[in-house]
Order: structure tokens, then sequence, then C-alpha cells
């Protein structure tokens, strides 16, 4: 099995895991607490936005506008989760809607200026990538200051924090490099793409755990 058909084996089983969690935040929507709502939206983006890619690709047609539809997404989803989680720290108190409007108009101008739709929007990835890891180890920080025991909502949405630590360290990675992969051997390219896939596969299996905990019966206590 060479390198692309790896790809197309994990990519398959991460479309058909994604598919499945967004199901199950549909079905379950009420039985969600408002901060993983605030999930599920981002994951029925993102679901909507990787089928289109797909599609586009399977035209022959270039798809790399759909990254920068992405990052913005991803940008405002997470960046209200984690304001939901957090809002006691001044970023998301106080000036919230500066972040919102700097950051944001910085992913358009870059998409208008710098990289066009056609290009890979690597400054405004990395941009948003390095935003999503403070957020992710400002949580753990604050976690780290409680002491009692988290409900099934809130383990959830710790398991979900671990994900997004995860996936975002590795595709913070992977876009540093992307381009020095561009213009060197076929299998760096290759190598790097079959990690950001099993990542992507990996972190959407979290998310699907996270989600099946609070969903799942729970067992009535015995007298």
């Amino acid at each position: 099995m060479n390198g692309d058909q790896i790809i197309n084996t994990i990519a398959s089983m991460q479309s058909f895991t994604m598919l499945g969690v967004c199901l199950l935040c549909f079905i379950y929507f009420n039985r969600l607490s408002s901060s993983l709502k605030l999930l599920s939206y981002y994951l029925f983006f993102m679901l909507v936005i990787n089928t289109l890619a797909s599609e586009m690709a399977s035209f022959g047609l270039n798809n790399l506008a759909t990254t920068h539809l992405l990052v913005l997404g991803e940008f405002i989803f997470l960046s209200l989760f984690y304001q939901s989680v957090l809002p006691h720290y001044f970023i998301f108190k106080k000036y919230f809607s500066r972040y919102l409007a700097i950051v944001g108009g910085f992913i358009i101008a870059n998409t208008l200026y710098l990289e066009q739709v056609n290009e890979f929007n690597t400054n405004a990835k990395v941009i948003v990538l390095f935003f999503i890891l403070f957020f992710t180890i400002l949580f753990f920080y604050d976690r780290s200051k409680h002491l009692t025991k988290p409900n099934l909502q809130e383990k959830a949405i710790r398991l979900v924090n671990v994900a997004l630590l995860l996936y975002y360290s590795g595709s913070f990675f992977y876009f540093l490099f992307y381009k020095f992969t561009q213009n060197h051997k076929q299998f760096y390219t290759q190598g790097i793409l079959v990690f950001n896939a099993a990542l992507y596969l990996l972190y959407t299996i979290l998310i699907a755990i996270a989600i099946i905990q609070v969903i799942s019966p729970r067992p009535k206590p015995t007298s």
C-alpha cells in the first residue's frame, strides 16, 4: 500500500467517524451543554466544508478555497467554544470582540491580498493554530486549580480539549513545514500528509468518545 492509498484509507475512516459524530450531536443535541452545543456547530461546519472539498476534488476542481473558509470558521467557532468554558479570563471577558475583529480581519485580508483563494492560506492557519493552542493550554491551567470531581459534561469538555491540543499541535507542525516539503522529495510530502491524516482521525475518534460519554444512558442507582 503506497502513501496515497494510506491517506485515502485514513481519510475515509475519518469521514465516516465525523459523520457519525455529527449525527449523534444532531440527534442528542438537547442533552449537550451549551459549550458542547457550540462544539457541535463547529463539527457540522467542518463536515459541510470537508464534504464540499471532497466533491470539488472528485470533479478535478481546485478546492483550496475551502481551506480559507475552514480556517475562518474554526477560528470563530473554537473561539466561542473557549469563551464559554473560560469566560472569566481577560481575553474573553474584556477583549473578546476586539480579538475576533482583529484576527478575523487578518484572516480575510490574508485571503484578499497575501495568499489567494487558489493557494494554501498558511499564514492565517498558523495564526489561528497559535491562538487555539494557547486556549487549550490555558484550559489545562484553569482546570488544574479545580480538584472537584467533574460531571459528565465537564469530562467530555476536558477530553475535547485533549483532542484539540493533539490535533492542532500536529497541524501547527504540518502547516509550518508544508511549504518546505513542496520543494523537496515526494517522500517528505507524503510522510507529512499521512501524519496529518492519522492525527485528524485520532482527533475525530476522541471527539466521538467525548460525545458518547455524554449521551450514553446512565445506569440507575440500585436500592
